[in-house]
C-alpha cells in the first residue's frame, strides 16, 4: 500500500495529474448503476459511518431515516 501511495504522489508531483479527476471523468464511472454495483460487490453499508459505533451507530437509526439516505 505504501508503494501505491508513493507512486500516486510521484505521478501527481511530476506530471501534475490528479487521480480523482481522471477517475471522475473516466467513461466506466459514468455508469449510473456503478455505485450500486460497487456497494453490492464490496458489501459496503451505504448508510454507514466512519465514526466508532459508540459515537454514532447507524444501525440504531429509524428505518425511515435510513431509507432517505439510500435514495
Amino acid at each position: 500500500m505504501q508503494d501505491k501511495v508513493e507512486r500516486y504522489l510521484r505521478v501527481r508531483r511530476e506530471q501534475g495529474r490528479e487521480i480523482k479527476s481522471e477517475l471522475r471523468h473516466a467513461r466506466g464511472y459514468r455508469n449510473p448503476d456503478f455505485l450500486q454495483k460497487m456497494v453490492d460487490h464490496t458489501g459496503i453499508i451505504s448508510s454507514g459511518s466512519n465514526f466508532p459505533k459508540d459515537v454514532f451507530n447507524t444501525e440504531n437509526l429509524h428505518e425511515e431515516v435510513r431509507e432517505l439516505n439510500l435514495r
